[in-house]
């Protein structure tokens, strides 16, 4: 009896003992893996990441990603390129170790409102922004002082399901949703196509000036997010040249500081874009443009209430004014982003033109918000 007591104890306290050190042992695995996951968290938030935070520059949106490996790169939101736009330095620095493929540039130019710039070099290739990437041409040229990215040929390579890209000039993020995310029945839609390599939307647009002019046009519309003011007219396509003179608006110069003439427009009491309305707007007018069928390039200016959603498997453009919550799958990436952005948003100097000059435009990018005098 007393053996069998005894054996009994001994068994038991070898067992306690077991489940002590397999305790000690968890603890101590359990603890190394949360130390690894929190030193790796911020490594696999830059290069998943798939939300960012946007600063804004004279109505011209930037934000920053990890590009090609390279952290903290400053890239400028376009759809108005036919590629990434990148100048030699910024391209020996960022891109030069990526597989890409040297393409005959068949142009050495290309014309934006502003001037002409050189092509030095095409690629074509795919290039990782964050979690996203970029599949098509990156193109070399001179006088770029920005990172152009065409924000409508990403793609999500972190989760396929959220294929749907949110801009949300209000609260001034970018992410990538799924349809389940948000309820587009409560937006309006806009129909999405594409003219050459720009999305475009077809739409109604009613402007009222401030002499009581006033008429509607129905046609295709490049959605240019490098675009800062509300609207263009391309004064040579036909039917927008034809809209002007039924309309009879009243079309005044834009000068800068120094009395140059750098544009002509219109300005409106109200201008509206389907469901979308501004008040008091400046509208410029481009008299030589080489597109066709286009009635005007709509900026984020006519944006910046509410937030866009591009839908390129659907070809929709949604826009609404009721905001939405991030995905919560994406709340740690943004924050993490906006600490970064901020940090380098105060070491990046705002955008300057030299003085009595005026800020030009140029078509397909980077186009100007105009005051009329």
């Amino acid at each position: 009896m007393y053996f069998c007591i005894e054996q009994t104890l001994k068994t038991t306290v070898m067992k306690s003992s077991i489940r002590n050190m397999y305790r000690t042992l968890y603890s101590h695995v359990f603890k190394a893996a949360t130390t690894a996951f929190m030193l790796i968290l911020p490594t696999i938030c830059v290069y998943g990441q798939t939300s960012f935070a946007l600063t804004e520059d004279h109505g011209h949106y930037f934000f920053y990603a990890t590009v090609n490996g390279h952290e903290d790169t400053r890239l400028f939101m376009e759809s108005g390129v036919p590629g990434i736009l990148i100048n030699e330095a910024d391209y020996e620095r960022i891109l030069a170790d990526a597989q890409l493929e040297k393409v005959d540039k068949g142009y050495s130019k290309i014309r934006f409102l502003s001037g002409t710039h050189h092509v030095k070099q095409i690629y074509k290739g795919k290039v990782t922004i964050g979690g996203l990437s970029y599949n098509g041409k990156i193109y070399v040229i001179d006088k770029q002082d920005k990172i152009c990215i065409p924000m409508h040929r990403l793609k999500n390579e972190t989760d396929t399901a959220a294929y749907m890209e949110r801009l949300n000039f209000k609260e001034k993020t970018i992410d990538f949703i799924t349809p389940d995310d948000i309820d587009v029945t409560k937006m309006h839609r806009f129909r999405l196509g594409r003219y050459k390599e720009n999305p475009a939307i077809i739409a109604k647009l009613g402007i009222a000036d401030t002499y009581g002019n006033k008429r509607t046009i129905v046609g295709k519309f490049i959605f240019d997010l490098g675009n800062a003011s509300a609207l263009y007219l391309l004064e040579s396509t036909p039917e927008t040249s034809l809209f002007l003179k039924q309309g009879k608006f009243r079309i005044f110069p834009a000068k800068d500081k120094s009395g140059r003439k750098i544009a002509d427009g219109i300005l409106a009491d109200v201008c509206r874009i389907e469901n979308i309305s501004k008040r008091n707007v400046s509208i410029g007018i481009i008299s030589q443009s080489n597109t066709k069928d286009i009635i005007g390039l709509v900026g984020t200016k006519m944006f910046e209430d509410g937030y866009a959603i591009i839908d390129l498997k659907n070809r929709c453009l949604y826009y609404g004014e009721e905001q939405h919550p991030i995905a919560m799958r994406d709340t740690m990436q943004l924050k993490l982003n906006r600490r970064i952005t901020s940090r380098k948003a105060a070491q990046t100097p705002p955008l300057k033109m030299p003085k009595g000059k005026a800020e030009e435009p140029w078509v397909g990018g980077l186009l100007k918000d105009i005051v009329f005098h």
